[in-house]
């Protein structure tokens, strides 16, 4: 079974980005991901209907690219990798260019599973489901 988070990083630059709504025919056809650019696999994600998100745009060496994705990571809970100053200067960023927003808990140990991430009024069974949540502006953001 596919996830339904595809989690995707170019040689080069720290940046991070999740994609939401992809299927295998997406992973197959795209096989060479050190030869992708953000700029490429916004102009596919667009053309295919999937959800393009920057995760944490500002850890480390990373720098937004809000021209080139649908939404950016606000908040997880990560006590090793998220700084809450982040979180004011990702939402200037998503509300200058009205981009969506997810959280979640960026879960690198056991201990990090489940600690935030996105609530929903109804029952997600499907990636396009969780697509059409961010989308229509329905999911909230769990701290």
């Amino acid at each position: 079974m596919l996830s339904a988070e595809y989690s995707i990083s170019f040689d080069g630059i720290d940046n991070h980005y999740l994609l939401y709504g992809i299927d295998e025919e997406f992973i197959y056809s795209n096989p060479n991901e050190e030869n992708m650019t953000i700029e490429k696999l916004r102009k596919i994600t667009k053309d295919i209907g999937a959800l393009l998100i920057q995760a944490h745009p500002f850890r480390g060496r990373c720098f937004p690219t809000p021209l080139y994705v649908d939404g950016m990571e606000i908040y997880n809970s990560n006590p090793r990798h998220f700084v809450k100053s982040d979180e004011e200067r990702v939402g200037k960023v998503i509300q200058q260019f009205d981009l969506f927003t997810i959280g979640g808990s960026d879960a690198h140990l056991i201990e990090d599973v489940a600690l935030s991430g996105i609530g929903s009024n109804y029952e997600i069974k499907t990636a396009k489901d969780f697509v059409n949540l961010i989308k229509n502006g329905e999911g909230i953001v769990l701290k």
